[in-house]
């Protein structure tokens, strides 16, 4: 059951009074240092919250935190990619140091995060995770004590569309909703009652991702505009989290940090979402700091900030030191006094922001930005320079007019581009996926290959992103098309799910997770032939071709067709003769064979979440 209701404020007042006193002498309450809640927001833009100038979203609760604290008015993020961009809030280290740029890495074993800092300085460490982006095989979970990544096996439905057509729930997307967020952050502040140590919680908002599905009543109250009723959404649970804290008594007690991962384009440029583009809409996000006492209220900073930033700040506003703060690049913007003093002298490092997102997944040339309050680089095969004060909409590109201005801000891209270059090479793995997993990212647009960085000199070869991002748009439709297939299908109704995604592959020929999805619908009604036909299809496209050649052999063998089967294995344990699956299929057509009795091979999967 999805809760929604704040606690009235003259209640919540009676029972903070009566409550609050042996929460706050108990839940860290032997110690001078502050409880730290870090909230992260998935796929924010910094211009949708009312507080940033928004007239389209009313966020009343971020908008009090902001009157309560300092509210930054240019900060940036290293990388519009949820796992790269978090990993360097998490390390204070560029993506290329800690080299996590895309969202199957796991963080190497080496580096030293946010939360070891933290538990070593006598924290209570915890992390309530909205996506499976940040499941703990990716390695941001050391150093927590309490790490929830388990997902729901369902998520409530809520798009008209598919109500009326009988579509009330969707199987795991990997994720979780505000509410949910918010009820097992409280869940685990009640757990440090009693507690000696101040705490350090990591709760992470996924709901502006898309796809965008606000419950009611923001889907009613922004009809027609999806996003932004999830923002409003999310706002309101943030604020049940911060009223939590109040109840308890310990919001004067609690370092409260809001920042989003990164933006979303909402078609500019040509870019529906992030990842592939560093212009302004996915790399500058919100940024607010509030504690009473600690913190003045109501301060607007304009000096430029950068999310590589927050580590060694929060560690100096709690007084944390940490063996190698020379070795991390974000600086603090606390020591440097910003968060008391709004106009104290700072002097910014130009930010830099890279996009890897379309070189792992298509093999196009990443993307980076060099950026100053005036100015903004574009590294790409085409190059493109800003003037931010006369153009923020980054439509003219002055590339060739300025070519002094260019040149200073390409010699600063240069310098990161050798440090890439002088970094020495982790052993990063790729997470394994499974086939849940595989749809879960491929439905996130997060799925991309295991393909290796090239050296640096060899970018200027690549297909700039710009020159491909029409037609990839229209795959990305048509795999939103496909998406809406799989409540159908995960209700049996196949032929209306293959209907779907029909109109889907007119739209785009050749998209291997719509031939996916058909042949797994084929399969859950025995239709052993017509799967196996499209398994074809799929190895023929080159997409999963381990899975989906076992795949085949099972269509094949419960089809009664154990010649054509054993020759997929025999294909199959060439390519990879450790696969067990295929080995026990092989087991199986000999048994077959020697017998003379017919095999079935019970088929199950985890595409549906059936």
């Amino acid at each position: 059951m999805i809760r929604y209701a704040v606690m009235p404020r003259p209640l919540a007042l009676v029972l903070a009074f009566v409550f609050a006193l042996p929460f706050v002498l108990s839940c860290g309450g032997g110690s001078a240092r502050p409880h730290v809640l870090f909230i992260i927001v998935d796929t924010l833009r910094w211009d949708m919250l009312s507080c940033y100038g928004s007239r389209a979203v009313r966020t009343p609760n971020l908008d009090r935190l902001a009157m309560r604290g300092v509210r930054f008015e240019n900060a940036f993020t290293q990388a519009p990619f949820t796992l790269p961009s978090i990993t360097t809030m998490m390390t204070g280290l560029y993506p290329y140091k800690h080299q996590v740029r895309n969202n199957q890495t796991n963080l190497a074993d080496g580096f030293t995060t946010f939360a070891e800092i933290m538990k070593g300085a006598g924290y209570a460490t915890g992390a309530v995770l909205g996506s499976a982006v940040l499941e703990s095989d990716r390695n941001l979970a050391q150093g927590f004590d309490y790490y929830e990544d388990e997902y729901p096996g369902s998520l409530a439905v809520f798009d008209p569309q598919l109500r009326a057509r009988g579509i009330t729930t969707v199987g795991d997307r990997g994720q979780r909703r505000a509410n949910d967020v918010t009820d097992l952050a409280l869940e685990w502040i009640d757990t440090q009652k009693g507690a000696d140590a101040p705490f350090f919680l990591l709760a992470h908002y996924f709901d502006p991702h898309s796809q965008y599905d606000p419950p009611p009543p923001w889907n009613s109250r922004y009809a027609g505009r999806p996003y932004e009723g999830e923002v409003a959404f999310t706002d309101a649970e943030i604020g049940r989290l911060l009223a939590g804290l109040e109840l308890r008594g310990i919001e004067k007690n609690t370092l409260v940090v809001f920042v989003s991962d990164h933006g979303e384009a909402m078609n500019e440029h040509g870019e529906a979402e992030h990842g592939f583009f560093v212009y302004d809409a996915t790399i500058r996000v919100p940024l607010i700091v509030s504690q009473p006492g600690r913190v003045p209220e109501g301060e607007v900073v304009t000096t430029f900030v950068r999310t590589i930033d927050i580590l060694p700040t929060v560690c100096d506003l709690v007084d944390v030191p940490f063996d190698g703060r020379d070795e991390i690049d974000g600086r603090s913007f606390a020591a440097a006094g910003l968060l008391h003093d709004a106009h104290a002298p700072y002097d910014p490092e130009p930010i830099y922001s890279e996009a890897f997102l379309g070189y792992f997944a298509y093999g196009w040339a990443p993307t980076r930005a060099i950026r100053t309050p005036e100015w903004k680089l574009v590294g790409a095969p085409k190059p493109e320079l800003y003037n931010m004060n006369t153009d923020p909409g980054e439509l003219t590109n002055l590339y060739e007019r300025e070519p002094g201005v260019a040149g200073d801000l390409e010699a600063i891209l240069r310098a990161h581009l050798r440090a890439e270059a002088e970094t020495e090479p982790v052993e990063v793995e790729t997470g394994d996926i499974g086939e849940a997993q595989r749809e879960r990212l491929e439905a996130l647009g997060y799925l991309t290959s295991d393909r290796k960085t090239p050296d640096t000199n060899s970018w200027d070869d690549l297909v700039d992103p710009k020159d491909a991002m029409a037609a990839f748009q229209k795959r990305q439709e048509a795999k939103v098309m496909v998406g809406r297939s799989r409540p159908f299908i995960q209700q049996g109704r196949y032929e209306e799910g293959r209907r779907i995604i029909q109109a889907a592959l007119d739209h785009s020929p050749d998209l291997p997770i719509a031939y996916q999805y058909i042949a797994t619908s084929y399969m859950l009604e025995k239709r052993w032939d017509d799967a196996a036909e499209v398994f074809e299809r799929l190895i023929d496209l080159g997409w999963a071709v381990d899975a989906n050649r076992g795949e085949l052999a099972v269509a094949l063998i419960n089809g009664r067709r154990l010649g054509e089967a054993a020759e997929q294995i025999r294909l199959g344990l060439a390519e990879n003769p450790g696969d067990s699956r295929l080995a026990t299929l092989a087991d199986a057509i000999r048994t077959a064979r020697e017998t003379g009795k017919a095999v079935n091979i019970a088929y199950t999967t985890d595409l549906m979440n059936q």
